[in-house]
């Protein structure tokens, strides 16, 4: 039997819920609603959490949670060798936002929110 997910995409909008005052939207959560939801939650916990945790107690997919956390400002994902970058540097020399790499283990990367 597979996992069931509350959500399986973000809203359009990224604060809110994405339904309107008639009852239209998808209902789905924002990015940086979801990030601020689980930046608290993580916040809460003893000793270090995990996307995988943080995806079970939201269910939702490890990868939507890995891609909420690392668009926040104040958390960062790590490997067990590594803080993955939040910036990175475009063929023409400027900063812009870094991707999450492919092929990881989202669920296994450890949440750490900056000042820990």
């Amino acid at each position: 039997m597979g996992t069931s997910y509350a959500f399986e995409r973000f809203g359009d909008d990224p604060d809110t819920w994405n339904v309107g005052e008639d009852g239209e939207g998808d209902g789905n959560p924002g990015m940086r609603l979801a990030g601020r939801a689980i930046q608290f939650w993580s916040a809460c916990q003893d000793g270090d959490t995990t996307v995988g945790a943080a995806a079970a107690a939201f269910r939702m997919p490890p990868r939507l949670v890995a891609e909420a956390v690392h668009a926040h400002p104040w958390m960062f994902l790590v490997t067990p060798d590594r803080i993955l970058p939040k910036e990175a540097e475009n063929l023409l020399g400027e900063t812009v936002a870094a991707p999450l790499p492919d092929g990881l283990d989202y669920a296994a990367l450890v949440i750490e929110h900056e000042g820990e």
